[in-house]
């Protein structure tokens, strides 16, 4: 299962990449973009602006909304009192796994991918991997999927299916997020 990792800077990662909800998720990049700028600068100007507004994460414009409106009330909330950036935002990320829909996760290709792997590598029926999956909370589903957004997922499928078997197949699978979830916010360097 994947872990939280510790979101980081995205530089471009994924401008090129071109997807139907790519609009959704430019705006909510933004938006984010607005928040940490009012944020930083307070009131001021925030150099970093125009870096973050040319960055496109690999989160989906969904949980980017989420977290925005989470970290935005948490630092607000927190006035001048020292922030913990890493606890922070492993508890956004949290809250935003919640509210995303997973209704469509179990018909993504990186399911059909993970399933495969699990079925070459460790002798799981697919019927069963699926099973699995389906059994997971709503937040577990989205943390392998609806965080995503698709050029990141196809990253995920592509990883999963051309990695040879593994003595832990937990930590391949793992490994296989672990880029993607690694720019799933921006943030300057």
């Amino acid at each position: 299962m994947l872990l939280f990792v510790a979101l980081a800077s995205c530089g471009g990662a994924g401008t090129a990449a071109s997807f139907p909800d790519r609009p959704a998720l430019v705006t909510a990049q933004g938006e984010w973009c607005a928040m940490l700028a009012k944020l930083e600068a307070k009131g001021g100007t925030w150099e970093p602006l125009a870096d973050c507004k040319k960055a496109l994460p690999t989160s989906s414009a969904a949980y980017l909304e989420a977290m925005t409106a989470c970290y935005d009330t948490r630092v607000e909330a927190a006035g001048d009192g020292a922030l913990d950036r890493g606890a922070l935002l492993a508890e956004c990320n949290d809250e935003a796994s919640l509210k995303l829909d997973a209704s469509g996760a179990m018909q993504s290709d990186v399911i059909a991918a993970r399933c495969e792997r699990m079925e070459k590598c460790e002798k799981v029926a697919a019927v069963d991997c699926k099973a699995g999956i389906e059994g997971l909370e709503t937040a577990q589903k989205a943390m392998l999927t609806s965080t995503y957004n698709p050029p990141a997922l196809a990253e995920v499928a592509d990883c999963l299916r051309s990695k040879g078997c593994g003595d832990d197949e937990e930590k391949v699978r793992d490994a296989c997020y672990e880029k993607v979830s690694q720019k799933l916010v921006w943030f300057p360097n």
